[in-house]
């Protein structure tokens, strides 16, 4: 894990996750601007893509930092996720993990979305299980 104080070193493009508790929220950090806190550009409900101080999006947490999703110059993938051209938030159908793969231009896939299909499916069994032995 990596406090935001820390991220002065890190490349424009490094994806960044958050953890909010049952999920965790991933962006990609923005351009360092010199005498300016770096900025992360992610994905959410309420205003789409978002482009907000590293504090805010952090919420004072440790941050954990992966490396990027492709070999696109981070420029073209900050333009990307600029761009306005990706699909609506949709939790099931394109959330913050979607957005990042539309940056990177791989994919789209959201590994936690289908570790709760799984979670979902396995209580639906097990539900159905208990109940059929009754």
């Amino acid at each position: 894990m990596i406090y935001p104080n820390q991220l002065p070193a890190f490349a424009a493009g490094t994806v960044v996750r958050a953890d909010r508790g049952l999920y965790t929220h991933v962006g990609i950090l923005a351009e360092l601007v010199p005498g300016r806190e770096r900025n992360v550009i992610s994905l959410n409900p309420a205003t789409q893509m978002l482009e907000e101080p590293l504090s805010v999006f952090g919420r004072g947490q440790p941050l954990v930092l992966e490396p990027p999703l492709s070999s696109l110059h981070p420029s073209l993938v900050l333009a990307r996720a600029r761009s306005g051209t990706h699909p609506l938030y949709s939790w099931m159908e394109f959330n913050c993990e979607h957005f990042l793969c539309f940056a990177f231009g791989v994919e789209l896939r959201s590994p936690q979305l289908q570790r709760f299909a799984a979670a979902a499916l396995l209580l639906a069994a097990s539900v159905w299980v208990l109940r059929s032995h009754r």
